[in-house]
């Protein structure tokens, strides 16, 4: 299948979509100050760790099929993020103690095999990914501290303004990225699609 295809290349490339997706089901279901203020946070992080990427300039691993700097690791930043920012939310507001930590775990623990698929893949190396994990958490543990003390339970005209916010950051960040990503992935069949293509004449 080539570095960065398989079963494996296909779950790390669906994963910004079912990611994305969920989270925009729990923004137009849900309508909370929690939920706006972490997404608003999120598109902010993301434009973030894109400029920091443009600004440090370095490389990816030579096996990437893509093109454009890696460190640090964007998805990894975003992964971290939501990963830690739903780890807040349990601690801060689940019933239970049991709960509570059982959400940390499985929000971190599925952030860190999905952020490990992008140097299995070939997309980045550890430091790249490391890097973005560090970013996004401390983005998000940040930011939702800043939310607990001053947005989480306000109504009114403040809170108005967080869900206006929140949804000119979401509209921002979807025409600037999923343009991008579908891209990408009509890229990555293409590539895997020459690479398969490629191993079936050397077996011939």
């Amino acid at each position: 299948a080539g570095v960065g295809g398989g079963a494996l290349g296909l779950v790390n490339e669906a994963t910004k979509w079912v990611v994305s997706g969920t989270a925009f089901v729990f923004l137009v279901t849900q309508r909370d100050a929690r939920v706006s203020w972490g997404l608003m946070g999120a598109c902010i992080t993301a434009g973030l760790a894109k400029a920091l990427k443009r600004h440090v300039n370095q490389k990816r691993p030579d096996a990437s099929w893509k093109a454009d700097p890696g460190m640090p690791s964007s998805h990894a930043t975003a992964l971290a993020y939501l990963a830690t920012y739903a780890s807040g939310g349990c601690l801060a507001f689940a019933g239970s103690p049991a709960l509570a930590w059982s959400g940390c775990v499985a929000s971190m623990a599925s952030a860190t095999f999905l952020t490990w698929l992008r140097v299995a893949t070939g997309l980045h190396t550890a430091e790249q990914v490391v890097a973005g994990f560090a970013l996004g958490s401390v983005s998000s543990a940040a930011w939702f501290e800043a939310g607990r003390r001053w947005v989480f339970g306000q109504e009114g005209p403040g809170m108005a303004a967080v869900h206006a916010l929140c949804a000119v950051a979401v509209l921002v960040f979807g025409v600037k990225t999923l343009k991008r990503w579908w891209e990408d992935s009509l890229q990555y069949m293409s590539v895997h699609k020459l690479q398969g293509a490629a191993g079936l004449r050397k077996a011939d």
